[in-house]
């Protein structure tokens, strides 16, 4: 699991998007069902569940699909 953790930062380069998105997601994640896989000991300190990151891109797909 802590090989798994990742910052924002990283997850930006993973994925190619912008830290920008990475962050708006973080947000949506901490709404929902998702923000177990957010730690965050404190304010300046966050890391992300590299699996469960991508288990919210996936249910993003989903929500989008159904949505057409």
């Amino acid at each position: 699991m802590l090989v798994d953790l990742k910052t924002k930062y990283q997850l930006a380069t993973i994925f190619q998007w912008s830290v920008k998105t990475v962050e708006k997601h973080l947000t949506e994640m901490s709404r929902t069902e998702y923000s177990k896989y957010i730690l965050e000991p404190s304010r300046d300190l966050r890391r992300i569940s590299l699996s469960g990151y991508y288990q919210f891109m996936k249910y993003k797909e989903k929500q989008n699909k159904k949505m057409l």
